[in-house]
């Protein structure tokens, strides 16, 4: 008997990433999103080498994914809905981490061991998804002919990677249920983190000769960033008020996070 509660005792010692939790951070975020997460799972199941196989595998699929979409003429692109190409790779992830990680996922669950939320893979997919949009902006614009101060650009959005990976921090207290530092960071420094992108975008966009598209493209960061402040002050209410009440509007907030940056677009 002792053995037995030994055995579940270990089984619940750490966390792992469900699959549902996994596609949706590969849905948001792409491979490489897919990727960390899996390593992570490795990692806390003892196999750190399978781990660093698995992110560097997704991180070679992302290089073929764009690619490939780069080769294809742009009059076929147009045709191709954007959601199929994100739910042909999704469905291929989510098949190989049954694949890979099934059991150990189904054995930890029986054991009724500990899992990340899905809130957690969320935010791992949308700051992947931030540096994917990124990426191909700089692919599009790095030209001779750019018209704009390109370096002032890319040292914009530098400074937005850095301040949205410092706000994301909070679902990091979240998860390890810290209720009285996530309320503290939210008021002190998560919402003026956002307001900070905010602001740093709007400068941009005052760049002399900056191409419309990445204007338009700063906008959808700009409503990104209100919606963030909009689910933190959500979140400061839900855990000031110990309730669950507002688990509805944050998950509409959190669909239109994911509409804005891309996946519908």
């Amino acid at each position: 008997m002792t053995e037995i509660k030994q055995e579940a005792d270990i089984n619940n010692s750490y966390k792992l990433y469900s699959q549902r939790a996994i596609g949706i951070a590969t849905y948001i975020g792409g491979p490489i999103a897919a990727g960390w997460l899996i390593r992570e799972n490795f990692r806390n199941l003892g196999n750190d080498d399978y781990g660093k196989h698995a992110l560097a595998i997704s991180i070679l699929a992302t290089f073929f994914i764009f690619a490939g979409i780069f080769s294809i003429p742009e009059s076929v692109m147009d045709k191709i809905p954007n959601f199929i190409i994100t739910l042909v790779y999704t469905g291929i992830i989510y098949l190989t981490v049954e694949k890979l990680q099934g059991k150990d996922i189904a054995a930890h669950q029986k054991s009724e061991g500990a899992f990340f939320s899905g809130w957690k893979a969320a935010g791992v997919g949308l700051i992947n998804m931030v540096i994917y949009m990124v990426v191909i902006l700089g692919y599009t614009f790095a030209t001779p002919e750019a018209s704009f101060d390109l370096e002032k650009y890319n040292d914009g959005i530098v400074q937005f990677q850095n301040n949205e990976k410092e706000a994301m921090e909070l679902f990091n207290l979240l998860e390890a249920e810290k209720k009285e530092e996530a309320i503290t960071f939210i008021k002190e420094k998560g919402i003026n983190l956002w307001g900070k992108n905010i602001l740093l975008l709007q400068k941009m966009n005052g760049i002399e000769g900056l191409d419309q598209e990445l204007i338009d493209q700063n906008n959808q960061f700009i409503k990104y960033c209100q919606l963030r402040i909009k689910s933190y002050k959500l979140i400061y209410k839900a855990l000031n008020e110990d309730t669950d009440r507002y688990h509805s509007e944050l998950a509409n907030i959190q669909r239109d996070i994911t509409d804005i940056l891309g996946i519908d677009q």
